[in-house]
């Protein structure tokens, strides 16, 4: 039988969880946490300063990475290099480029879009809130499924590692498999596309497929070669394939 524990009766647990908080963009008040962890306000001030130590001992070339006190929220909030971590004005910038996408499906952006602000403090994260409300309220997806971020990650291990697929397409009136050698992604006016030869007449073409109309996908179970002089130039085809995208 597992036997509970205690975190906010145990000193190592307290830290773990109130530095975990802050990781979140969460500001602490000192009387806040005192009264949820009941200790005193120096014990909370001492888990702050030992933090501070951990913080200096773990990032010891990022003088950055500090945990802050904010005077207008009241609270501490861990303050990140701006070298490894995104900045506020990413985040927004990020941000107002998803939502103007429409090319992932409500639920896909909203995730992304929390854990973008995950990045930031809890008056910035206010801040980017207020900017991207109306455009986050009114977003509508042009996609035809929910689950583009799963079925493109699928995609590009197909490209990587070679391997031949089948595929229902929507746009296709027949019911047939298409089996195609995939090797590229693109985004073009709102949707990605997965670019891959497929065999016409004995021979390969190139065939640009809408990722959000594809159904179905199978492996064959062989792998593929392009021969050097062959190979997909994303530079090359780029220009003649994206002609044929409205």
């Amino acid at each position: 039988m597992r036997k509970s524990i205690n975190l906010k009766g145990n000193k190592g647990f307290r830290l773990l969880l109130i530095y975990e908080r802050m990781n979140k963009g969460e500001v602490l008040n000192k009387d806040s946490l005192s009264k949820e962890f009941n200790v005193s306000l120096k014990t909370i001030q001492r888990d702050f300063n030992e933090l501070r130590i951990y913080l200096r001992e773990i990032y010891p070339f990022e003088i950055e990475t500090i945990i802050k006190y904010d005077r207008k929220l009241n609270g501490y909030y861990l303050k990140r290099s701006e070298i490894d971590w995104l900045t506020k004005e990413e985040v927004l910038i990020i941000s107002l480029i998803l939502l103007g996408s429409h090319s992932l499906a409500k639920n896909e952006i909203t995730s992304l879009i929390n854990k973008l602000k995950k990045h930031i403090t809890y008056y910035n994260k206010k801040h980017i809130e207020n900017i991207i409300s109306d455009d986050f309220d009114k977003y509508i997806s042009f996609i035809s499924n929910g689950k583009m971020l799963q079925s493109i990650w699928k995609l590009t291990e197909y490209i990587t590692n070679r391997e031949i697929i089948s595929f229902k397409y929507k746009l296709f009136e027949n019911n047939i498999y298409n089996i195609v050698k995939p090797v590229s992604i693109l985004f073009r006016n709102y949707h990605f596309y997965l670019i891959a030869y497929t065999i016409v007449e004995d021979k390969e073409e190139l065939q640009i497929f809408r990722i959000d109309y594809i159904e179905e996908v199978r492996l064959i179970g062989e792998k593929f070669y392009i021969p050097y002089s062959n190979k997909f130039s994303n530079s090359e085809y780029r220009r003649k394939l994206l002609k044929n995208i409205k």
